[in-house]
């Protein structure tokens, strides 16, 4: 059988003659194609992909004719790619010119681009299928874009309409097992150990070279924030460490200063990554070159002459499109009351809301039902000598976030449709903001109702750690022993014999046969989405309430080094090949990082200076210090210390009262330090998001030689 690269999978009900129409067109586009039962296997001959590359203007690597020179042109010598000037491009493996991924990129987006209806002959093959309705009049539904035929219809598109095409793949090849950088020689684990030790735990290049640069962009993302870790790790283990025995976190001075710490690393974290961005885009040349404005096979509207091109085109009538916003914005917002209530329900379980608990927005929030199991001598009573059931609680709430988290997506994903979006790239944010604005609702509410509602650092320590600990806990059990067990237990699809630890190759490099196909299709699809929001999700537990875990970060970089493996593994050996994109940036989640970074300076320095002492104990000039008074540090307090997770007695120095005449300072003091982070952030903004020196000067070589050739 022929190499291949790719694999559409029918149904087993597609009728044969539209499975030889599928054949025939695929040949008549310059494709080999092998009928596997209801699986075509497709190869794309090497004319093929050179010259829709170039119809693509993809940038290739020139050829190094010289010692080159790090973070130089030399280095990175990107063109243009041209058919005619092939001997000029260097390749990018053993077998030939392109990467893996650049060929199941220009491979997919070949098919989608060419292998259209031909009207007269599909029309036929329906007939011919006893589909007869589908050919005399098409449903406008089945239809892509303006028109009333199947006449250059994606012939995908159309199958997919039909209810006949699950899938459309590219196939691995037999570098998948490389395609990570991790090691799988005796002789790759020094190289490899010495590369992890600075931090490169996977190889981003071989990831983008194999997978794409939207996963490589995941994982080089992932592998920065660990770097980046490692600082407020350090200063966070040295706040936990050095606190005395009679010093609790509500009024530790060192807790306070690690917080505007946490907010300036915050801060230069997401500014700098914009930088790193920019860098890896250049180097795999994407910089200049934007995603693709797919138009959704889903999006309808009424058909209209374009005053501008005089052909047919698809309008939505902006009263329409306000009035399915409106529903989409107001069940959102519905569905949020959904976390309230099941935060609301653990902080009655806990005992943190008690009788003389006040209303919150003029909403009574105590539940007598609930609140009755946490008071004293009862199941869930923080006091008792059990030191675990005080968890259950917690553990129900974290159980419950990922249950609700789940519902949601599936909420989200039918609320988006309903927003009839015209581009994937629209629905795709909009989906990213519903999602995000749920689930860090989920996570957060708790811990922003302690701290801003409570103002009990103590409690709000306690339910940091709790939260932090159950989500640690189920992300290292689902997304590193989960993967670990699946790819040791998992039928791996047969690949042919090729030396594993070499340069991916692709799925040219690898001969199909139907086990294999079946194998490979039984595999779950690749999706980034669930990576990304755990850990912006975890990044805000980290900026957003940094003195009440200072030991956040520490953890932090224990867990996603783990993560960060495992990840891997799950990549390479439980996952379906997915459609390579060719990405500029990791989107919306960098904004969603810019939010949490910008909240955080008004939480730290509202838990700083209202909701805890920590101002008193660093400002002592400026308060009366009370009598020391007992208190019982939540009702997680005793389990948490019990087990170690909580340093210190459950002690704090009580409310510490401004002197007379002093308010002004503290509020001048808390306004100075908001100004001053803020200027911060903008400084940052203006000078560190900028391409590195060496990139802008590259451009400029590039807009010299342009306007050289003009």
């Amino acid at each position: 059988m022929a190499d291949k690269d790719f694999v559409i999978v029918l149904t087993d009900a597609t009728p044969k003659p539209l499975i030889k129409y599928l054949r025939d067109r695929l040949v008549a586009i310059g494709l080999d194609a092998t009928e596997l039962s209801s699986t075509l296997v497709v190869g794309l001959p090497d004319s093929v992909l050179e010259a829709h590359a170039t119809t693509l203007e993809m940038e290739k690597r020139l050829k190094i004719k010289q010692e080159s020179l790090k973070n130089s042109e030399q280095d990175f010598p990107m063109r243009v790619f041209k058919v005619s000037d092939r001997e000029a491009f260097a390749k990018e493996t053993s077998l030939g010119l392109f990467t893996p991924a650049e060929r199941a990129f220009v491979g997919l987006d070949y098919l989608d681009t060419n292998l259209l209806c031909d009207d007269t002959l599909w029309n036929a093959a329906l007939v011919a299928a006893g589909r007869a309705d589908a050919a005399a009049k098409p449903d406008p539904k089945w239809l892509i874009g303006a028109g009333d035929s199947w006449t250059n219809q994606p012939l995908l598109g159309a199958l997919s309409s039909l209810d006949f095409l699950e899938c459309v793949s590219p196939m691995h090849g037999p570098g998948v097992k490389a395609s990570v950088g991790l090691p799988l020689e005796k002789t790759e684990w020094m190289p490899w150990l010495r590369r992890a030790c600075q931090g490169d735990l996977v190889s981003i290049h071989a990831i983008r070279s194999y997978w794409g640069e939207g996963v490589a962009f995941y994982f080089a993302w992932q592998s920065y924030y660990l770097k980046m870790l490692l600082l407020p790790a350090l200063a966070g283990f040295a706040v936990w460490l050095l606190r005395p025995a009679d010093v609790s976190v509500d009024d530790d001075p060192n807790a306070s200063l690690f917080s505007l710490f946490a907010v300036v690393w915050g801060i230069l974290f997401v500014t700098t990554w914009k930088s790193r961005e920019a860098e890896l885009a250049f180097t795999w040349g994407t910089a200049s070159s934007e995603r693709t404005l797919k138009l959704r096979p889903e999006y309808v509207g009424v058909q209209i002459i374009d005053p501008v091109t005089f052909e047919p085109r698809l309008y939505d009538p902006p009263m329409s499109r306000a009035i399915r916003y409106a529903l989409s914005f107001t069940a959102t917002a519905l569905s949020l009351l959904v976390p309230v209530g099941a935060m609301l329900a653990s902080l009655n379980l806990q005992g943190y809301i008690v009788p003389s608990t006040g209303a919150w927005m003029g909403f009574p929030v105590q539940a007598p039902f609930l609140a009755k199991f946490a008071e004293p001598g009862e199941l869930l009573d923080p006091l008792q000598d059990n030191p675990l059931l005080p968890f259950v609680p917690v553990i129900l709430h974290a159980i419950t976030i990922q249950v609700l988290n789940a519902l949601f997506k599936s909420v989200a994903h039918a609320l988006t449709r309903l927003e009839n979006h015209r581009t994937e790239r629209a629905f795709e944010a909009s989906m990213l903001l519903k999602r995000f604005a749920f689930e860090a609702s989920d996570c957060y509410l708790a811990l922003f109702y302690i701290a801003f509602e409570l103002q009990d650092v103590p409690k709000l320590r306690a339910e940091l750690v709790a939260l932090f600990t159950a989500d640690t806990v189920r992300r290292v059990l689902l997304e590193t022993v989960v993967p670990m067990v699946l790819s040791r237990g998992a039928s791996a699809p047969k690949k042919a014999k090729a030396s594993s630890s070499g340069a991916a190759a692709g799925g040219f490099g690898a001969r199909a046969s139907a086990e294999d196909v079946k194998a490979e299709m039984e595999l779950d699809e690749y999706e980034d989405f669930d990576d990304y929001i755990e850990m912006v999700i975890q990044l805000g537990y980290v900026v957003l309430f940094a003195s009440a875990m200072p030991l956040a970060p520490t953890l932090c970089l224990v867990c996603n080094a783990i993560e960060l493996l495992a990840d891997s593994i799950k990549l390479t050996a439980v996952c379906r090949r997915p459609r390579p994109v060719r990405a500029t940036s990791i989107g919306g989640w960098g904004t969603c990082m810019y939010v949490l970074v910008i909240a955080s300076i008004y939480t730290n320095l509202f838990i700083m200076g209202v909701a805890s002492d920590q101002m008193a104990a660093v400002f002592p000039s400026l308060f009366h210090v009370p009598a020391v008074k007992k208190v019982g540090g939540g009702p997680l307090g005793a389990a948490l210390r019990g087990v170690g997770l909580i340093r210190g007695p459950a002690v704090h120095s009580g409310e510490h009262e401004m002197r007379a005449g002093m308010g002004r300072f503290v509020v001048l003091l808390l306004g100075a330090m908001e100004h001053a982070l803020l200027l911060v952030l903008l400084a940052s903004q203006a000078f560190l998001t900028q391409p590195p020196a060496w990139v802008k000067l590259v451009m400029a070589r590039r807009d010299h030689e342009e306007k050289k050739k003009a």
